[in-house]
């Protein structure tokens, strides 16, 4: 009886008597050589019961031996060491070892996804508010269910910012990014730039890279004046700042004091700055002769654009036909930029 288990429940009507196949091998018993499929079962010893039912006794001398898988339960319906092909069968099929190795194989493809950090939010946040920045997005949109809903299909965890957090510490940050950025990029426009004709080394000359400054003045939708000034560089323009100037007139004396204040509290790029270009009224001209005394190294012209413009106003003048067509684009103009016509169209946005 070396190796044998005995489990004993007087609840029941039968005992169990376990002998794993391990256990066997290594009492050193001899006989016919066991198949490695049992090692997947145990031996289930049946109790015997008299038949008046009074007494329970066990079968020691000649037990009958039934096998009863380890993964899953299922007990076979013939003695121990017979219909072995039955019991490799199973094995081929049983639930409790083709099931953990399934539920193992889809832990193991289906990555979790850990949770944002603290600091990982904030920086989503920050970039999400750029966004709404630059796309012009309306600031209580950032609250919408659906935008929401649609961010957790592929990041379960993440929140967006509300819209007073849009409205504050988000804007200074994206402010702060944005003007470093320019910051860094005007200032490596003082480095040569070096330019190639043709694609032949040979034929290479050297530049210098400067930054042209821009004034322009115009009307915003509500109807007030706004300058806008504007650094140019040979390869990017940057906006500097919009000037509502309400009911300061644009005198020469006011040009040229405005745009003195400009190159001055750019002192990164005053170097930097060969030349101003502005509108080409009576009032920018006289301002460029004053400009031209306290920057005798800058250069001060007038737009090409505004040139054309004004030259083709006169051509339309000399043309009635031409004329007419200009008075009725300008009158629908004038009906799409109304109030009224704003409203509406925003409305349907």
């Amino acid at each position: 009886m070396n190796g044998l288990i005995v489990e004993l429940d007087s609840s029941d009507d039968e005992q169990e008597v376990v002998d794993t196949l391990a256990d066997r091998s290594s009492s050193g018993k001899r006989g016919r050589p066991i198949d490695e499929a049992w090692n997947d079962c145990r031996e289930i010893t049946r109790r015997v019961q008299t038949i008046d039912g009074s007494n329970i006794t066990l079968d020691l001398e000649a037990p009958k031996r039934y096998a009863q898988c380890k993964h899953c339960g299922h007990q076979f319906g013939f003695p121990m060491m017979k219909k072995v092909n039955v019991v490799k069968e199973h094995m081929t099929a049983c639930r409790g070892i083709h099931g953990k190795k399934l539920k193992q194989s889809v832990i193991k493809t289906v990555p979790t996804i850990p949770k944002l950090t603290h600091d990982e939010l904030e920086s989503f946040h920050d970039a999400f508010a750029l966004w709404v920045y630059q796309s012009g997005t309306s600031f209580s949109r950032v609250e919408l269910d659906s935008l929401l809903d649609a961010l957790r299909l592929i990041r379960p965890g993440v929140t967006l910012p509300t819209r007073q957090k849009v409205a504050n510490s988000c804007l200074s940050k994206s402010f702060d990014l944005v003007a470093g950025k320019v910051s860094r990029e005007l200032a490596k426009s003082g480095e040569i730039l070096r330019s190639t004709l043709s694609g032949h080394a040979h034929n290479s000359f050297v530049l210098p890279d400067g930054i042209c400054l821009t004034s322009d003045g115009w009307s915003n939708i509500l109807g007030e004046p706004i300058i806008n000034y504007c650094a140019v560089t040979s390869s990017n323009t940057f906006f500097l700042e919009a000037l509502s100037t309400e009911t300061q007139g644009h005198s020469a004396e006011f040009i040229a004091n405005d745009i003195k204040r400009v190159i001055d509290e750019n002192s990164a790029i005053k170097e930097k700055i060969h030349g101003c270009c502005t509108d080409n009224t009576a009032a920018n001209k006289s301002a460029w002769s004053k400009l031209q005394d306290i920057y005798p190294d800058k250069y001060f012209y007038g737009c090409v654009c505004h040139v054309l413009h004004l030259l083709v106003h006169d051509v339309v003048r000399e043309l009635p036909w031409m004329n007419s067509l200009q008075e009725t684009c300008q009158e629908f103009v004038r009906i799409i930029k109304s109030p009224d016509c704003f409203m509406l169209t925003s409305r349907i946005c």
